[in-house]
């Protein structure tokens, strides 16, 4: 199952966020097993930068978690057409539709996110990382 992660899910690990943590971070532990095949967009991955090292002024600290995160998940590359493409779909949220568009030209069966309402307009599978879980253990 190829799976693209979305940023909130990576900063529920990295903030360790109460509540949200333990799911997340079992995905991550999913993904090691080889359970899930999991992947970024670059443009998520430049957020997740941005993000923490706006809360976390150890620049160090900040490149050992992304460094992590290269060695746990692929990073798929965001291409003009993919941005034309995600364009001429006049999403309420420009970002959320690159990560569907870049998910459905990558292959990818599902999104994974917080936000599941936001994703309901495009005609993947998504989920919360609770959910999925649920799924594995069937």
């Amino acid at each position: 199952m190829k799976v693209v992660i979305d940023t909130n899910i990576f900063l529920d690990v990295a903030f360790k966020r109460e509540k949200l943590f333990d799911a997340s971070y079992k995905i991550f532990q999913c993904v090691e097993k080889g359970q899930i095949e999991a992947y970024i967009t670059e443009n998520s991955f430049t957020d997740i930068y941005y993000l923490i090292r706006k809360q976390i002024k150890d620049t160090d600290k900040v490149y050992e978690y992304l460094g992590y995160l290269l060695d746990l998940v692929g990073v798929i590359p965001i291409t003009e057409l993919d941005i034309l493409e995600s364009y001429e779909l006049k999403a309420e949220d420009f970002e959320d539709s690159l990560v569907y568009i870049a998910c459905k030209n990558y292959g990818c069966d599902m999104i994974l996110t917080r936000n599941v309402k936001d994703f309901k307009i495009y005609p993947i599978e998504v989920n919360t990382p609770e959910m999925l879980i649920k799924k594995l253990d069937k």
